[in-house]
Order: structure tokens, then sequence, then C-alpha cells
């Protein structure tokens, strides 16, 4: 009678001898002693002692190593062999602004912000109201769009010695001009 058992697969082919499995048993060839358990400070104490590339295994009193001390580079960099050059700090500039110059520079160009804020707004209800003449608010953009460039190119030119003060005074100029464009529309 054939046998019940379902089988899950393909079968062997006639004369087909399985592969020897793997026995367990002792390791053939050159074998290394079991590492012995270390508590953490031994670890500590063999990593710090251990010269080179080899973190255990060097006894403490034969693992002594001098390292060269170079002057700029951390001890951790000389340890772990990144010698960096120290990166030099740039030499302040001979034209760079005194402090003073660049507060009364940032107060004035304030003065003009707030100042063109307040024209902005009045502008804008003179035109939302429809007092205005037509040519008054192409006028106006102008006007702002110019003294905001006049404040704004100011400020990287103000290591120079006149250049920044003209510009905000044009700036200044400007602003006037949008109030009197502004007080003339109404």
């Amino acid at each position: 009678m054939p046998d019940a058992t379902p089988q899950s697969g393909p079968t062997p082919p006639a004369g087909y001898d399985a592969p020897p499995t793997a026995m367990p048993g002792p390791p053939s060839g050159p074998t290394e002693p079991a590492p012995v358990p270390m508590s953490p400070a031994e670890v500590t104490a063999a990593a710090v002692a251990a010269p080179g590339p080899y973190p255990t295994g060097a006894p403490a009193e034969t693992a002594t190593q001098t390292m060269p001390v170079t002057p700029g580079v951390p001890r951790r960099d000389a340890v772990l062999g990144a010698q960096q050059q120290p990166v030099p700090l740039p030499a302040p500039s001979p034209g760079s602004p005194r402090m003073r110059q660049l507060a009364i520079a940032a107060i004035w160009a304030l003065v003009l912000c707030v100042g063109g804020i307040g024209c902005g707004l009045w502008a804008l209800i003179a035109i939302i109201a429809g007092a205005t003449p037509g040519w008054f608010e192409p006028a106006i953009v102008v006007t702002g769009i110019v003294g905001l460039a006049f404040s704004a190119a100011a400020f990287p030119l103000v290591d120079r010695r006149g250049l920044p003060w003209l510009l905000l005074g044009l700036g200044t100029a400007t602003l006037i001009t949008g109030f009197i464009l502004t007080a003339g529309a109404t």
C-alpha cells in the first residue's frame, strides 16, 4: 500500500545522496582561547594602555607610548592622527566701519523707515478715498522705491568716508518729496 503522508515538494531522483550536514563539534584548525570576561575598569585600563589599534591584549606595563605634542593641535587629534593645521583668523580690514558710524546710519535709516511708512499710509488712504489725480499713484510708488534704494545702498557702503551719508541724505530728500507730493495731491 502506498504511503499516505503528503510530501511538500519534488522528490529527489533515485541515487541522490544529500550533502552531509555540519555536525556540531570541536572546530578544526588552530583555536584561540576563549575571552575572559573583564570588569568595566579593566576594559578602560586596557583600552587606555594599549598602543595603536589594539584595544585589549597587551599588559599595561608593556604598553607605554610617548605622544609628540604639537603646538596648536589638540591631543585628541594628535592621538587619532588627524593632524590639522590651525585655521588663522582673518585680520581686521583697515576699512571696517566703527560701531558709532554703523549705529548712526541704522538710527537714520530707522527714522526714514518710520517716515516712509507714515507717508505711504497717508498716500494709500488718499488713493482709496479717490481724492488723488491720476499721476499721483505712479509718482508716489516710484518715489518710495527710489528712497528705499538710497537707504538700503547706504549700509553696504558704511565703511566709506562720505558715501553712506550722501545716500541717506538722498533718501531723506526723497522722503520729503513723497510728503510734498502727497500733500499736494490731496
